[in-house]
């Protein structure tokens, strides 16, 4: 079934090493890559996207992007309000997970629309909205690599949960070889 699908690939890349190894025992060459989004350039993901702007043509409106699997936004929420207030612009939080709980309680108050949940989402609205940020804060290893291939002006936060805490070191290392500032 592999080698079916792999006849299909005119490259193939590998985030672990043990899958370069695994793609040479079915007889198909690998390349060793830290991750396969960074096989295409900023243009390719824009196009992909359905975008046709580069990330430097980037509209005025200002927008920080924010996207977290493990920060509570109970505990951030009025740091967001505002920070929209303090740079006059909107914040859009990509999130599907267990940190919307809290969220009922905040949506009553009204922040005048400075601060807005996008629930449902896929890898093209994904893509879009690094490509549109302004900023982006996140505590996602690919919110941290997107953000470097579309040129943000990224910061990541340490992840807050346990399980998550085992996950930062590839954001560290990645951010050391790959990430200015």
């Amino acid at each position: 079934l592999y080698r079916r699908g792999f006849f299909r690939f005119s490259a193939i890349g590998c985030r672990e090493r043990e899958g370069v190894e695994i793609c040479r025992g079915l007889g198909f060459a690998a390349t060793h890559v830290v991750d396969p989004t960074l096989l295409i350039e900023a243009p390719r993901w824009l196009k992909l996207a359905g975008r046709a702007v580069s990330p430097s043509g980037r509209t005025c409106n200002r927008v920080l992007v924010c996207y977290f699997l493990s920060v509570d936004l109970e505990d951030i929420w009025l740091d967001l309000d505002r920070f929209a207030v303090s740079q006059n612009c909107r914040v859009e939080v990509l999130s599907n997970s267990a940190n919307l709980r809290p969220w009922g309680r905040f949506g009553a108050r009204s922040n005048k629309g400075r601060v807005r949940i996008c629930r449902e989402y896929g890898p093209r609205e994904f893509v879009r909205a690094f490509a549109s940020a302004t900023w982006v804060l996140t505590d996602s290893f690919h919110a941290v690599r997107f953000s470097a291939i579309l040129g943000c002006d990224m910061r990541f936060v340490r992840p807050t949960s346990a399980d998550r805490m085992g996950m930062f070191a590839r954001i560290e290392e990645f951010a050391k070889e790959c990430i200015i500032g």
